[in-house]
């Protein structure tokens, strides 16, 4: 089965800060991991948990079971740079840089270890 895919982009934190939060919950179990990200006290675990719930909001309408899927694969990518500039004493100015980031989360389905193994053997 192909993984399931939920994309977002231009979400206004910084790849590196999600990044710290995406990797609590790789290759995690996704009851498990939202969880995790309800309770976690940083801005990407609320982002994170708001993605990860519309998709097993979605799960739950099409009848599948959410213990049943993984997080196979967490993308967290630089989107846009929003700059600007704050304007200082002497005629200087210093940069302001909005960092954006892009992510991808690849939902994957649990196999069953124990059929195969039994399906190999007779």
């Amino acid at each position: 089965m192909e993984p399931i895919i939920i994309k977002s982009s231009q979400i206004p934190i910084s790849p590196q800060k999600m990044n710290l939060v995406a990797g609590i919950i790789r290759k995690k179990e996704l009851d498990y991991s939202l969880k995790i990200l309800e309770f976690l006290p940083k801005k990407g675990g609320r982002i994170l948990h708001k993605l990860l719930q519309g998709a097993a909001k979605n799960l739950e309408k099409s009848q599948e079971n959410l213990s049943n899927f993984y997080l196979s694969k967490i993308e967290v990518n630089q989107g846009r740079i929003q700059k600007r500039a704050i304007y200082r004493a002497k005629g200087r100015t210093n940069r302001i840089r909005k960092r954006y980031t892009l992510i991808n989360l690849h939902l994957s389905k649990k196999e069953d270890i124990t059929g195969s193994k039994n399906s190999k053997i007779k």
